[in-house]
């Protein structure tokens, strides 16, 4: 299915608020920071992001997957400009990891060639 930009953040949205539900339930709270930096990443980037798989990690942060049958993009927003990402290329064969600012994160989705991954 492909989203417009405002479906995809409308769908944004309401995954972050059933997430924080979620995390309420638990007596916890999804970090503040992290979600902020999601949000900077979603609007400064120059990509129309399709629909993702979007989680609540262990530390609370909020982390973006993007997979189809030989790549595997994963971002976990930590927050103070910096994302934590985890690529798998070339059927998986292919590992890249690191953490870098996010200014920087779209030059590696480009330079992996993964742009058509989480992108239209």
């Amino acid at each position: 299915m492909i989203y417009q930009k405002t479906e995809t953040i409308q769908d944004f949205q309401n995954r972050i608020i059933e997430l924080e539900k979620y995390a309420n339930d638990d007596g916890i709270s999804v970090s503040t920071n992290s979600k902020n930096e999601f949000w900077q990443f979603i609007y400064n980037s120059d990509f129309k992001f399709k629909k993702d798989a979007l989680f609540l990690t262990d530390n609370c942060n909020l982390r973006a997957v993007w997979s189809d049958s030989n790549n595997h993009l994963g971002l976990e927003f930590l927050g103070n400009s910096t994302i934590h990402f985890v690529i798998f290329t070339d059927g998986y064969s292919t590992v890249k990891s690191g953490v870098d600012s996010q200014n920087n994160i779209v030059g590696i989705i480009k330079l992996y060639g993964l742009e058509s991954l989480c992108a239209f």
